[in-house]
């Protein structure tokens, strides 16, 4: 997985192919995992993006750092 230099801002979201992509799956995975929950989703513009953060979690290279998200 590609690990961004700290003078690089990461993504905040991205499609379901960057994140096969990054987790070394193919979009059927990626399709099963959003189905089961493992990968939120978010809906922008007809396109389903997942947050690039949720996509380092679950390859197990960061982790949360509160318990819970509280979106305003």
């Amino acid at each position: 997985m590609r690990v961004h230099p700290q003078n690089e801002v990461p993504p905040v979201l991205v499609t379901e192919e960057e994140a096969a992509r990054l987790l070394s799956v193919d979009g059927a995975t990626v399709e099963d995992l959003i189905a089961t929950g493992e990968l939120p989703v978010k809906r922008l513009g007809g396109k389903r993006l997942i947050p690039y953060r949720s996509v380092l979690v679950l390859a197990g290279v960061a982790r949360w750092k509160f318990q819970e998200i509280v979106e305003l």
